[in-house]
């Protein structure tokens, strides 16, 4: 294990903690940069009874070599000017980091490409300690004992990457230290991905550009979501519109009262008796950006 001296501010890292993420924003973030690496399954896992607090999440996209795994772990290490892919959401190069730390104390990052293994690490209490802006560089046998086991076995063996947070101190204060809160917790994260993501989950015909993915949260998929029940022939699309000025265009949907939808509809909208939604919950505006419900 070595270290490598990344800036001389200690501080800022406890200051990106204040940035206004929950968990679940602070997931989609990572799950947008693990769909720009060409992830096609993405693997959430937290703890179980008996174990330490973790929350991981585990893609076999391409992968990153040790220098571009350094890159991803500096603060504002991508150029916002840089010319990017059409499904890459990331601007400023601070998803990862400013996600991560808003809810954990300790962030490791451990990536695969062409079967070599990187893996990086901010603890925030390593930082405290040294008094020094401190990145960690963790050997590969080093990387498989801070792994835990049940996310050792989901680890890629050629390329993807794995994004381990420990040190759960924000989630812990919000939802409590149990791990029953924490499957409350987790349930919740399932369906807000099954809702932000639907269009990577389940393209509609017309997004033939959209490669199919699996989100799974400790093994089950997320559900199914569709907010403007596409299937459904009660459904009234409006013609598409342009914004003038701009790219954008307006897609009108007029779904049905729910009184007149079918039990596969209500869970397609999240609005089932067992989730406590109704109708008025699914109303408004749904603004996307690369395909992303945002």
């Amino acid at each position: 294990m070595a270290d490598i001296i990344c800036e001389p501010n200690p501080g800022l890292l406890e200051s990106m903690r204040s940035v206004g993420y929950d968990l679940n924003t602070a997931v989609a973030d990572v799950i947008d940069n693990s769909i720009a690496a060409g992830a096609n399954n993405i693997d959430i896992r937290y703890c179980d009874y008996g174990e330490k607090p973790y929350i991981a999440i585990v893609d076999d996209g391409n992968g990153m070599d040790r220098e571009t795994a350094i890159h991803a772990m500096q603060l504002a290490g991508t150029n916002s000017e840089e010319t990017r892919s059409a499904n890459d959401l990331g601007r400023f190069g601070l998803g990862l980091k400013t996600a991560s730390l808003s809810q954990c104390r300790s962030l490791m990052v451990t990536s695969l490409q062409h079967g070599n293994m990187s893996t990086f690490r901010w603890d925030l209490d390593h930082v405290a300690q040294t008094n020094s802006w401190t990145l960690e560089e963790l050997s590969r046998s080093y990387t498989y004992v801070a792994l835990p086991a049940k996310v050792q076995s989901l680890m890629p063996t050629s390329h993807g990457t794995c994004v381990l947070w420990r040190k759960l101190d924000r989630l812990s204060s919000v939802f409590g230290r149990n791990v029953q809160d924490l499957d409350r917790a987790m349930h919740d994260l399932s369906d807000y991905l099954g809702l932000v993501f639907h269009r990577f989950l389940h393209p509609y015909p017309d997004d033939t550009d959209i490669s199919r993915i699996h989100i799974r949260v400790n093994g089950e998929e997320v559900p199914h979501r569709d907010p403007f029940l596409t299937d459904n022939p009660a459904v009234q699309k409006l013609p598409p519109q342009m914004i003038e000025g701009t790219r954008a265009i307006i897609y009108g949907y007029t779904l049905p009262y729910a009184s007149h939808m079918r039990a596969h509809d209500k869970e397609l909208l999240g609005i089932a008796d067992e989730q406590g939604k109704t109708l008025n919950d699914t109303q408004g505006f749904y603004i996307y950006r690369a395909t992303t419900l945002t």
